[in-house]
């Protein structure tokens, strides 16, 4: 799950529906996408991040999993 990019949604009082909407995707294939059960696409990642523009929310740190173990 990406918990970086449903914890920025959260501080900026951002909803589901909101979300998907600025995506053009259903609410349903953007919480399949949340859960990495499918993948986001670049566009995709590049408008999250527009969303929220702040300059510490790195690709690195909005798709970071919780299920994955950081390298180093």
């Amino acid at each position: 799950m990406f918990c970086n990019i449903m914890a920025e949604m959260a501080r900026k009082q951002i909803s589901k529906q909101e979300m998907a909407d600025f995506l053009g995707i259903s609410v349903k294939t953007f919480e399949r996408k949340i859960k990495n059960t499918a993948n986001f696409s670049i566009r995709e990642i590049f408008a999250i991040q527009k969303v929220f523009n702040n300059s510490e929310c790195t690709f690195e740190y909005l798709l970071f999993n919780a299920g994955e173990k950081m390298n180093g």
